[in-house]
C-alpha cells in the first residue's frame, strides 16, 4: 500500500559548510564534497570508502561543526544552479566505515529521520526523476542564480511504497546503474591506456621533423549567429564526451550569441583556463553543428592524420603549450589565443607500418570510448523512463525478485 507523505515528515536537511577551493587539496585530512565535483566528477551516488584517496580535502583546522559530518545515507543535494534546467542534482553518500566527510558551499545535506519507513537509495532516485524536478521547479526563486530554499523542497509530497517494494525498485534501477558505472570505469582505464601509448609513440619521434600544428591541421573560424528561435532548433548542438567520458552539451546553443560552425572529424578544445585540459571528441555529426566560440575546433589536414592529430591535442605537450601561451590574470580569466595555439610545435611521424598499427589500436580505443559512451547515455534515458513508472506503480514490482 502506497502513501503520500511530505519530505519534511521524512527528513531534516542542513547546509554545507563553505571552504574556499583554494584550502582544499587531495593530501589534506577531511573528504570535502565540492559543489561543482557534483557535477562533473560523481554519478548518483558516491562511495567513499572508493574515493577516499582522489577526493579532495579540507584541513582538519576547519572550523566544522557536527551537523556539517555526512553519515552513511545522507542524501547531498544543490539547490542553487545558474541555469533552471541544472537545479536539483542530488548524490547519496555511501560512507559504512563512518570517515569524517563534509559537504561543501551551496549544498543541501538531506537526512532521513527513520529508515524503516523509506531507503535513501529509493528517496535518491525520487530526486532524480523528472516528475520531481517539476515539482521542484515551481519553488524556484532569483533571476541570474536560481534557488529552491530547502523548507520548500520539504514541502513536496512522494509515494511510498512498502520498504519491500523500495528495495526491488532500488535492485532494479541499480543494476542499470551498475553497468553505466562500470562503463565510466572501464572508459577511465581505456583513455589512460590511450595516452600512455601516444606517450611512448611521441618519445620515439624525437629526431622528426617538425612543423606548427597550423601547417598539418585547420582551425574552424566561420562563425553563426541565430535570428530566432525557430533558426536555432534547425542547428545540432554538439553532445561530446570530456576527459572523464561524461557526455556534454553545448548549452549554450541556446543563447542568441556568435557560434562556431563544425565540420565533421573536429576535436573540440576549450580555451579557457587550458591548465584544467578539458578536451571533447564529437560523438557524432550527421547535420550542420555548432560550438561555443569558446572551443577550439581543430581538424587534421590529411584524413590519415586524423587520430595522430586526436591525440597530438589530447596530450599533455599540448596541453602545456595552450598554458604556456595563455593571456589574462591568473584563475578563471585565462585564455589561449586560437593563432597562437595553431603554433604548437608538432613531430611529423613516418607514415610506415608502425604508425598505421599504433593508430589504428587508438582508433578501436577510441570507437571503444564512444560506444560506452553512447551506451551509457542509452541506459541513462532507460532508467528515466522507467523510474516514475517504477515509482508510481505503473510498473508492478510486486513479482521481482531481489538480487543479491
Amino acid at each position: 500500500m502506497k502513501s503520500k507523505v511530505s519530505l519534511g515528515e521524512l527528513c531534516t536537511y542542513s547546509k554545507g559548510i563553505g571552504i574556499p577551493r583554494e584550502y582544499t587539496d587531495v593530501n589534506l585530512d577531511i573528504p570535502y564534497l565540492h559543489y561543482g565535483d557534483i557535477y562533473k566528477k560523481y554519478d548518483f551516488r558516491i562511495n567513499l570508502d572508493k574515493e577516499l584517496n582522489e577526493i579532495i580535502k579540507i584541513s582538519k583546522n576547519e572550523k566544522i561543526k557536527t551537523d556539517h559530518f555526512l553519515s552513511d545515507g545522507d542524501i547531498v543535494y544543490t539547490l542553487t544552479s545558474e541555469t533552471v534546467d541544472d537545479l536539483g542534482h542530488s548524490t547519496l553518500i555511501i560512507n559504512e566505515k563512518n570517515y569524517p566527510f563534509v559537504a561543501g558551499m551551496e549544498t543541501t545535506v538531506i537526512r532521513i529521520k527513520d529508515k524503516n519507513k523509506i531507503l535513501p537509495a529509493y528517496l535518491n532516485y525520487i530526486f532524480q526523476s523528472e516528475s520531481f524536478r517539476r515539482e521542484l521547479r515551481q519553488f524556484v526563486t532569483g533571476m541570474k542564480v536560481y534557488r529552491v530554499h530547502p523548507t520548500d523542497l520539504l514541502k513536496i509530497k512522494i509515494d511510498i511504497p512498502s520498504l519491500e517494494d523500495q528495495l526491488k525498485i532500488v535492485s532494479f534501477l541499480d543494476s542499470i546503474s551498475n553497468k553505466i558505472q562500470i562503463n565510466i570505469v572501464l572508459n577511465d582505464y581505456l583513455s589512460t591506456l590511450k595516452t600512455e601509448m601516444f606517450s611512448n609513440y611521441l618519445g620515439s619521434l624525437k629526431d622528426c621533423e617538425t612543423v606548427s600544428l597550423a601547417e598539418v591541421a585547420t582551425l574552424q573560424k566561420e562563425t553563426w549567429k541565430p535570428s530566432n528561435v525557430e533558426e536555432i532548433l534547425e542547428h545540432y548542438s554538439i553532445p561530446a564526451y570530456d576527459q572523464n567520458q561524461f557526455p556534454i552539451f553545448d548549452n549554450s546553443l541556446y543563447v542568441k550569441s556568435n557560434k562556431t560552425l563544425v565540420e565533421k572529424d573536429c576535436i573540440l578544445v576549450s580555451k579557457l583556463n587550458p591548465e584544467t585540459k578539458r578536451v571533447w571528441r564529437p560523438l557524432c555529426m550527421t547535420n550542420l553543428a555548432v560550438c561555443s566560440t569558446e572551443f577550439l575546433a581543430i581538424k587534421a589536414k590529411n584524413p590519415d592524420m586524423k587520430e595522430y592529430i586526436h591525440s597530438f591535442v589530447e596530450s599533455d605537450l599540448f596541453t602545456q603549450h595552450l598554458t604556456s601561451i595563455a593571456t589574462g590574470s591568473t584563475g578563471s580569466r585565462q585564455r589561449a589565443l586560437p593563432s597562437d595555439a595553431m603554433s604548437c610545435v608538432v613531430p611529423i611521424p613516418p607514415l610506415d607500418v608502425k604508425y598505421t598499427v599504433l593508430m589504428n589500436a587508438l582508433s578501436d580505443l577510441s570507437k571503444s570510448i564512444k560506444q560506452n559512451v553512447m551506451e551509457n547515455d542509452r541506459l541513462t534515458n532507460l532508467r528515466d523512463y522507467l523510474l516514475p513508472k517504477l515509482m508510481s506503480g505503473e510498473i508492478n514490482v510486486s513479482n521481482l525478485e531481489l538480487s543479491n
